[in-house]
């Protein structure tokens, strides 16, 4: 069963028990200062899910441990990652804050998804194919292609005869009529003189 996040967030209910079977589901062999990696169940999200002690959805397992080891705070707020890894339950790498703090601490590790490898993703003349055109497979070159360099030839020297149209010649080759439009136009096939 899927987490329900926009579901109002359960009261955590702590016991002794509870906290003695929570610490045996998370591996702190790496130190004080390493990532204490949930060992139970995960949501998609890879975040750890330890059940809520109260018929209903589970509590996530950083929740549950920023509790116990951190102390209470108000249920509306999220509990952020210092680390950024979802299954840690290592209290020191978890704080309190509201969905705002998530965001900027999003933004601020360069996480927003606009980014890859630490820089931004290259647009406009920045761009790989703009840079780079030879690298591109172009033409016949290409897996997906039908036609050949030949026929393209062809069909504009067809075309511009007004012996063809569009709808003909897209019978003819077996493609279709806005294929034939883009290669008149040259909109595609450009490197074919």
């Amino acid at each position: 069963m899927p987490l329900n996040l926009n579901a109002p967030r359960v009261p955590i209910l702590v016991t002794p028990r509870r906290i003695e079977v929570f610490w045996s589901m998370v591996d702190t062999s790496g130190g004080e200062d390493a990532c204490w990696p949930w060992l139970g169940k995960r949501d998609e999200s890879n975040y750890g899910l330890f059940p809520s002690g109260r018929r209903g959805a589970p509590v996530r397992a950083h929740r549950f441990a920023a509790y116990i080891g951190n102390g209470p705070f108000p249920m509306e707020l999220h509990i952020l990652h210092r680390c950024d890894n979802p299954p840690c339950c290592n209290p020191r790498h978890l704080f309190p804050g509201t969905q705002r703090d998530n965001v900027l601490d999003m933004l601020a590790k360069r996480r927003d998804g606009c980014l890859r490898h630490g820089r931004q993703k290259p647009r406009g003349n920045r761009n790989g194919a703009y840079i780079n055109p030879e690298r591109l497979a172009r033409g016949e070159a290409h897996h997906m292609t039908t036609l050949t360099e030949a026929q393209v030839r062809e069909i504009r020297r067809k075309f511009q005869g007004r012996k063809y149209g569009c709808s003909r010649l897209a019978t003819e080759y077996g493609v279709d009529a806005t294929t034939i439009n883009r290669i008149v136009r040259r909109l595609s096939w450009k490197h074919v003189k």
